[in-house]
């Protein structure tokens, strides 16, 4: 586990994730995360081709058990969540 993540006490949780995306209107673009369930590290993962960020995104929520479906179906990825500009 890195420094900075036992710092900020990630160490005595049992299932954590660092994620990064950027996306457009639902479209995700890029995907950078990293993580630990039952204090087994996974990642990082980093991916921005178009072909394999989806799954690499998906791959990275299925580490906390949280399926394909849900995944995709993530508010913040609705347009209109963030309000008008």
């Amino acid at each position: 586990m890195s420094a900075t993540a036992k710092g900020l006490g990630l160490s005595r949780s049992d299932a954590w994730l660092y994620l990064t995306y950027d996306c457009w209107g639902g479209q995700i673009d890029f995907v950078y995360g990293l993580g630990s369930k039952n204090r087994i590290p996974f990642g990082p993962v980093e991916e921005d081709t178009q072909e394999r960020v989806i799954d690499a995104y998906c791959a990275l929520m299925q580490q906390l058990d949280v399926s394909r479906l849900d995944a995709l179906n993530f508010e913040p990825f609705k347009r209109g969540f963030w309000g008008e500009m």
